[in-house]
């Protein structure tokens, strides 16, 4: 609206005037809110209500309904748009205009006329369509010419689905007289337009000031609906970060209460690191992308889906989630990936969060494995709230020589959907026909069932419950492909090869000692970490 451009258009013009209409209905709303705000007591609702009481937007409100149809609303549907715009000027302010809208008026008459005519004329049920307001065309079901032949004076007829569309030369002439009337009267209409817009742009900064109270008072009115109806609570505000039984916001406005799994967020100042394994879908993503928003909820001053939070403020949060490559930069995700943690790395501080869903995913395992041990070193020598997920089950050994690195895992267990019974075991089946071993489980988990040799490992239910430790190595990719059908003998190649790999993998780090972190090293000196992972780790002779 503020930018005018260098020549005139009916697109330039139909813009215009969806422009001027939507002033219009926010000054309609304006002073039905002022009219709600005027009892309040809080400074903050007090400074909205000065901000719609100023009595520019009164007189700016006079200037548009002289030149606007004060009973013009907004329809969102093309084609009734296109009839609002003929008709948004008042009568009597272009007699020229109010002209061009007669003839407008009787082009559309000879159009009912038309389609009136065919109706009586070949007896058939005739709708009327259109495309942008202007152009018309009819259309009828199948039914309607299952016994008859269509009519030579009908042209330009095509099948449909449900219908066959047509029209006629009258037709055609009729939506000509219609397109230039539309036309003509846009043309007109800016004329007028435009010299309202020169008038509201001299007061563009009353709109402004409208459109920042109106956005604080939707903010203000949805914090408050959130506190009121849903099952949260107001945050307390320390140097830690524990909220208990948390949950994931979106999921928990969209889903019933008894979906949502609650779990904790801990993280204080000696365990600032949270390292988190776990299976595919087991909830890793999903409960990290719940820490940043409930971090951002609640220092943009809202209640959180909890039971309980203490929340440490934080200057910046740092994520590092998709996995994604660029075209358009012809980067490849590896790529994408080292620029993201390349700033992040020079740009984080004590104060900041970092959430990274998985790193070094896009490259060899033994170079994701060295470059991920290699970064998040720099995170383990700072202060910053750093969450981690990863699938490279050797980290959490690695790196649980640091004193504030604490894993977490997502767990599932296996569950087999029919009874079992298996002689040789003393447990009895549960209700559900399940068998479950509770003496390995603690209370808060689900059991685990106890399975038949032959069925270990076919079946898994997932608890989206984070359980303190890393996760012991499971083969539950290959299972997800499993539940994928994916052809047997790939499935069974694929978990010999895995149990290879894992046991070469595990029995190198398993004799190892974990990584040696030097005392002497300053957590200030971002990339100069002295002796690395790489380093503390030596092959026995």
């Amino acid at each position: 609206m503020v930018r005018v451009g260098d020549t005139t258009s009916t697109k330039h013009a139909d813009l215009n005037i969806s422009n001027v209409l939507h002033i219009k209905h926010l000054v309609s709303q304006v002073e039905m809110l002022k009219d709600v705000t005027n009892n309040f007591k809080c400074s903050l609702l007090s400074t909205i209500n000065e901000v719609l009481n100023d009595p520019r937007i009164k007189q700016l409100a006079d200037i548009i309904y002289d030149t606007i149809r004060k009973d013009l609303n907004i329809d969102m549907k093309k084609s009734s748009t296109k009839q609002l715009r003929c008709y948004a000027i008042r009568e009597g302010k272009s007699g020229l205009l109010d002209i061009a809208r007669k003839a407008f008026d009787e082009a559309n008459q000879d159009l009912i006329d038309i389609i009136q005519k065919y109706s009586d004329e070949y007896e058939l049920n005739i709708k009327v369509q259109s495309r942008n307001g202007t152009k018309y065309h009819m259309a009828v079901p199948h039914e309607d010419f299952e016994n008859k032949e269509i009519p030579e004076e009908l042209v330009n007829v095509s099948k449909k689905k449900n219908s066959y569309t047509f029209t006629s030369i009258s037709m055609i002439k009729c939506n000509e007289r219609l397109f230039n009337s539309v036309s003509e009267i846009t043309l007109m209409s800016d004329k007028i337009i435009m010299e309202l817009l020169e008038t509201i742009k001299m007061n563009i900064h009353v709109f402004y000031k409208i459109s920042e109270a109106i956005g604080l008072l939707d903010m203000i009115f949805s914090f408050s609906q959130a506190c009121t109806f849903a099952n949260c609570v107001r945050p307390d505000f320390s140097n830690v970060l524990i909220v208990k039984n948390s949950r994931h916001p979106i999921l928990d406005s969209s889903e019933p209460n008894e979906c949502v799994m609650p779990n904790d967020i801990e993280v204080t100042e000696e365990k600032n690191f949270i390292a988190i394994t776990g299976p595919n879908m087991s909830g890793k993503s999903t409960y990290v992308r719940q820490v940043a928003m409930i971090q951002i909820m609640a220092q943009i001053g809202m209640f959180l889906p909890a039971e309980s939070a203490v929340i440490k403020i934080h200057d910046q949060i740092f994520a590092r989630l998709n996995h994604d490559d660029s075209l358009e930069f012809n980067a490849s995700s590896f790529m994408v990936e080292m620029q993201e943690l390349s700033f992040i790395l020079h740009s984080f501080d004590d104060h900041s969060m970092v959430i990274i869903d998985e790193l070094g995913r896009g490259t060899s395992v033994m170079e994701g494995v060295a470059m991920t041990t290699a970064i998040l070193e720099v995170f383990l020598k700072s202060k910053a709230t750093v969450f981690f997920t990863t699938h490279f089950l050797e980290l959490p050994k690695m790196l649980g020589g640091y004193p504030n690195f604490t894993s977490f895992h997502f767990l599932k267990i296996p569950k087999l959907s029919e009874p079992v019974v298996d002689n040789d075991s003393d447990q009895e089946a549960t209700s559900t026909g399940e068998q479950y071993d509770t003496a390995t489980c603690s209370d808060e988990f689900l059991p685990r069932p106890v399975l038949p040799a032959e069925k270990q490992g076919q079946y898994v239910a997932e608890t989206y419950k984070l359980k303190r430790g890393w996760l012991e190595a499971r083969h539950y990719g290959i299972e997800l492909a499993k539940k994928m059908k994916f052809p047997k003998d790939i499935i069974d190649t694929a978990e010999v090869v895995a149990i290879k790999l894992l046991d070469k993998s595990f029995g190198f780090i398993r004799n190892e000692d974990s990584i040696d972190v030097d005392d002497d090293d300053d957590p200030e000196e971002g990339y100069s970490s002295g002796n690395s992972s790489a380093m503390s780790i030596e092959k026995d002779a």
